[in-house]
């Protein structure tokens, strides 16, 4: 990859209310169920029976009853044993002691049921991205559209459920009615897209650094050209600092090369050696390129060293879609030393006195 480009796609996103119920369920720990069975017990078999006894009975051994007593006390504030008794002793009777409902409850299911809550959050549907589902903290769209139904209940379910920390469901909270959507609105956002291009192959590509699906944006039915669309015209056109003017040209060489974006055109500095008919170039030594070369411009470094370019109209394509968009293209290949020596003799003697100039000034800097 040769380059990265930020680009703004719009794209539909869909602002909705996301609501289900919900109530507390308060979960018997292993400790808890034990005692309520105890109690239980007591109540049936036999009420006269003392803490001491049961507790004797259920295997607790003699110096755990301190901790059995404290858990009798929080199992009576917890609302689930009822019991006269401002202090709970050793030698107090079971008959004292019975199961509330829901003390009954929590025996026989291992909960019981606190109170009921609701979710209802505003969300934020984007078709496109990985994480498809935001709440919606004040979202700006750019154009409202028609609403139409597109949230899909399993998806939506799925996500509450699989991310009850983001909607602060309590770990205790148990949803008891259909996660539900309603009053959809479609809309219309600027998608921040960034797109790494490759040189070798003239291919741009969507990196997923941005959050998006490339599949998604297709199902959407954004084409290639669309999204190429939006990439500045600045990437298509030679900078302002290099000398360096063009006229497109639609036939493009069958060569392997590099696929060079306008913009990012740079000279050595050099000799430009020019198909005047294709490029015109308005500073620093030139030449005429002579007749019998294909390409339109030939950048000369030194008497080694130098590259050819080619200005054409060519297709670039975005990977994973079809089609592409025909765009300004600079086609660049190294020149050999042989392929420069040849160029710098047909060039000298006919451009006058500044280019020969040059020329014997480099070949007198190249070692012998």
């Amino acid at each position: 990859m040769s380059d990265r480009i930020q680009i703004m796609q719009p794209m539909p996103v869909v602002r909705f209310t996301v609501s289900a119920g919900y109530v507390i369920l308060d979960h018997a720990s292993g400790l808890d169920y034990a005692i309520l069975k105890m109690v239980e017990y007591g109540q049936k078999v036999n009420p006269e029976l003392k803490i001491s006894e049961l507790l004797a009975l259920f295997s607790f051994a003699d110096d755990m009853a301190p901790m059995m007593l404290k858990e009798l006390e929080d199992l009576k504030a917890r609302g689930l044993i009822s019991c006269p008794l401002d202090r709970i002793r050793k030698d107090s009777s079971a008959s004292k002691f019975t199961l509330t409902e829901s003390g009954e409850s929590m025996c026989e299911k291992g909960y019981t049921v606190g109170e009921n809550g609701r979710l209802e959050e505003k969300m934020l549907f984007f078709p496109a991205r990985v994480r498809r589902f935001e709440k919606d903290d004040g979202f700006e769209a750019v154009r409202e559209l028609p609403a139409e139904n597109q949230i899909d209940s399993q998806e939506i379910t799925q996500f509450v459920l699989g991310n009850r920390d983001y909607f602060h469901l309590d770990p205790a909270a148990e949803i008891v009615s259909r996660i539900r959507s309603s009053e959809e609105k479609k809309a219309v956002y600027k998608q921040p897209l960034v797109l790494d291009y490759d040189e070798n192959e003239a291919v741009f590509s969507v990196t997923p650094a941005t959050g998006v699906d490339v599949a998604k944006i297709r199902e959407l039915g954004i084409a290639a050209e669309d999204i190429l669309g939006n990439l500045p015209e600045s990437c298509f056109d030679i900078p302002d600092s290099v000398p360096v003017e063009a006229v497109w040209q639609d036939s493009v060489p069958d060569i392997r090369c590099g696929h060079v974006l306008p913009k990012n055109l740079k000279l050595s500095g050099g000799l430009t050696v020019a198909d005047t008919s294709a490029v015109i170039i308005s500073s620093g030594p030139t030449a005429v390129l002579p007749e019998g070369y294909g390409f339109h411009m030939a950048d000369i470094q030194n008497a080694r060293r130098g590259r050819r370019y080619w200005f054409v109209r060519q297709q670039v394509s975005l990977d994973g879609f079809e089609s592409g968009k025909t765009v300004n293209m600079i086609l660049r290949q190294k020149m050999n030393e042989d392929e420069v020596s040849r160029l710098l003799d047909e060039v000298y003697g006919r451009n006058g006195p500044e280019v020969d100039a040059w020329i014997d000034e480099m070949r007198k800097a190249e070692p012998r």
